[in-house]
């Protein structure tokens, strides 16, 4: 069994059973260092795992249904301990904190390294106030430490918005302005999740690019009727493959508190929470 280990800043591994045990032997690792082996479901202390003598975790622990984990406490409850809310399972013990939390309007304490983001379908959910994605990349699904995440806001506003663009951009302009949402977000992305979006962004401005060249072209050749009709479809396309592509996650849909993104990966989605 392959282990993976947090120092520092950097993310270390994989390393044997064998290898991990001499770092904990020799205190290079100790009860508070986060580590993720595959199965686990998020990067945990080490103390909280079989390495000092916790028993191992089923991959889908966190979504059995004979167990769900604790938004606030970031404990393991039974289902008869656990009240579902918009936010994620609250246990017993924290109902008393989400409950205050929600009537004075403040976001949702989360435990360290808890996630609230659950699955619906091909997109992820979380509340708008105090959104945490669990710590794999949004792109390949591989663990990233915590320095690893970057700082993004998202935009959301209604779709039938974008018809106004036919009317006048500067209108669609103001109104997006005026009605759009805002959700900032610390989403995980690895060096390899990041090369996948640089290579969308490649296909994206190269399509723009053609459709320029084209365009040139047919200026200062009007015989080249075929390149002009290409322009369009290019810079539009173009325009529309980088939006949804090259991007690391996107806004699309938001509904009482919560938001539902796109762009992450099927086997990132498939491992979280159903949505419910």
């Amino acid at each position: 069994m392959s282990w993976h280990y947090a120092e520092g800043k950097e993310q270390r591994g994989p390393v044997s059973e064998g290898e991990i045990l001499s770092l904990i032997a020799n205190g290079r690792i100790t009860r508070a260092t986060l580590v993720w082996r595959q199965g686990m479901s998020a990067w945990q202390p080490a103390q909280d795992t079989e390495l000092f003598g916790a028993p191992p975790l089923p991959a889908d622990a966190a979504s059995a249904p004979a167990t769900h984990r604790c938004i606030i406490t970031g404990k393991l409850y039974p289902a008869s301990q656990i009240i579902q809310t918009p936010d994620g399972p609250v246990s017993h013990e924290g109902k008393d904190i989400y409950y205050q939390s929600r009537r004075e309007g403040a976001p949702v304490p989360v435990a360290e390294g808890v996630s609230n983001a659950r699955a619906d379908g091909k997109y992820v959910v979380v509340p708008v106030a105090n959104p945490k994605l669990p710590a794999r990349c949004v792109k390949t699904n591989a663990p990233v430490t915590s320095t690893e995440s970057k700082h993004k806001t998202l935009y959301w506003y209604p779709p039938l918005l974008a018809l106004t663009i036919l009317l006048n951009l500067l209108i669609f302009f103001i109104l997006y302005l005026i009605f759009r949402k805002k959700i900032a977000i610390d989403i995980p992305i690895s060096a390899a999740g990041r090369k996948i979006v640089r290579n969308h962004a490649f296909i994206a401005w190269g399509a723009v690019l053609l459709g320029l060249v084209c365009l040139v072209i047919a200026i200062a050749e009007p015989t080249l009727v075929a390149l002009f009709l290409l322009t369009a479809p290019l810079i539009i396309g173009g325009l529309v493959y980088g939006a949804f592509k090259a991007t690391l996650l996107r806004a699309a849909k938001l509904r009482n508190g919560e938001v539902w993104l796109a762009g992450a990966s099927r086997e990132f989605v498939e491992s979280l929470p159903r949505y419910s």
